[in-house]
């Protein structure tokens, strides 16, 4: 059972990264706050050299930059919906990103969808459905209009979109490289693309600064906390099936809806857990 608690302690860490994140995102813009993020993420990655291959084909790193094109857009979006948007809502909706990924593999990769996948990607909708419910208003399409209406509340399902793409990139990439590899890898361009981003439409060098030194602390503790989570996933799947390590890690969503809700005074905490949870049922349904 060392896979479980490796499982378990990456959606602690994980969580722990969304409310850091949150925390950064109230003293620095979502720009400021992503690039300096993404270096610290890149330095912190640095002691993987002893143990990354870089026999890397030409495709393969190819394939990889546009992997980290699409996360860094996505990653940008999020923050943007953090920054505006309370954490317990914002992560029941990031447990869409197994259905769109469902869907999209079945498009894209031909493979085939179960009558529990379909069943996943139902719960999964629901619980969305459930996390937009206001419920002093009555029509049964008012939690679509008001998810539609919302500026931030899209950029999630954005990016959710996003990082299904991208995750589809990775699962091709893997089968060619060690996780050590690609997270070095994948950081370096995540940073680069940031630094690029940064400098061409804001104030470059002097924006990350002002980064750091408004919200260095939290921005330094959320790099810890997503590198710490991400190196317990890679190493729980490393000894067990993918479908059994993502499902304890998608937990996360559910302690950052609760843990936030908690101390961010955030209202409707309990139904967006309950949303949350039969999220969770779905994207188990998808993955296992």
């Amino acid at each position: 059972m060392v896979w479980f608690l490796f499982a378990f302690g990456s959606a602690i860490f994980a969580a722990l990264s969304a409310l850091t994140e949150k925390k950064s995102l109230l003293k620095v813009h979502a720009m400021e706050f992503s690039c300096a993020l993404a270096i610290l993420n890149f330095l912190f990655s640095l002691p993987l050299i002893f143990l990354a291959d870089f026999n890397i084909p030409l495709f393969i790193l190819a394939v990889m930059y546009a992997s980290s094109i699409i996360a860094t857009v996505a990653f940008l979006f999020i923050a943007k919906a953090v920054r505006h948007l309370e954490v317990s809502l914002v992560s029941p909706l990031l447990n869409l990103n197994p259905a769109i990924l469902a869907t999209l593999a079945y498009f894209l990769l031909n493979e085939r969808i179960t009558h529990a996948q379909i069943t996943g990607i139902f719960l999964i909708m629901a619980g969305a459905y459930i996390v937009e419910i206001n419920w002093k208003k009555h029509g049964i399409l008012e939690p679509v209009k008001s998810m539609f209406h919302s500026k931030h509340t899209l950029f999630v399902v954005f990016s959710a979109f996003l990082y299904a793409l991208s995750s589809i990139c990775d699962k091709f990439v893997l089968t060619y490289i060690t996780p050590f590899t690609y997270l070095l890898v994948i950081h370096f361009f995540i940073a680069v693309n940031f630094t690029i981003l940064i400098s061409v439409f804001y104030g470059g060098f002097k924006d990350i600064s002002y980064g750091y030194r408004h919200a260095g602390k939290w921005i330094f503790m959320m790099a810890f906390f997503t590198l710490t989570y991400r190196l317990l996933q890679a190493w729980a799947i490393s000894l067990t099936l993918v479908s059994l390590v993502v499902p304890i890690k998608r937990l996360s969503t559910l302690f950052a809806t609760l843990a936030g809700g908690k101390i961010f005074h955030e209202k409707g905490t309990k139904k967006r857990a309950l949303a949350c949870i039969i999220m969770l049922i779905g994207a188990y349904l998808i993955i296992a």
